[in-house]
């Protein structure tokens, strides 16, 4: 889609993404009222692919523990081995991180 034909909003957004991660090299948080979790999502994956990065997305429920954001240990082939989570790779990849559903989690 070309960013010309994006509501101003938008483009207002992806500005403000553009200047806290390639400019000033902070993290971001985009937050809002659950009804517009589609929204947020669509500008996120919209700013990945305008610059090139990639997304992991994990979706949160009232049973999301901690463990489920950090690593999980699974059996391949009679051996256990810890498998990181979509967090866990993100950031050792500097890949993005989708929290769906944060405003669920408890903790």
């Amino acid at each position: 889609r070309n960013p010309d034909s994006l509501p101003p909003c938008q483009l207002s957004h992806l500005r403000w993404m553009l200047q806290k991660d390639l400019a000033l090299k902070q993290d971001f948080l985009l937050l809002g009222a659950p009804e517009l979790a589609r929204d947020r999502r669509h500008l996120l994956f919209l700013y990945a692919a305008l610059v090139g990065r990639e997304v992991e997305y994990i979706s949160l429920t009232r049973d999301t523990s901690d463990a489920d954001l950090k690593q999980r240990k699974e059996v391949y082939n009679k051996k256990s081995t810890f498998v990181n989570q979509a967090p866990v790779r993100a950031a050792l990849h500097g890949r993005l991180l989708v929290l769906d559903g944060l405003e669920k989690a408890e903790r």
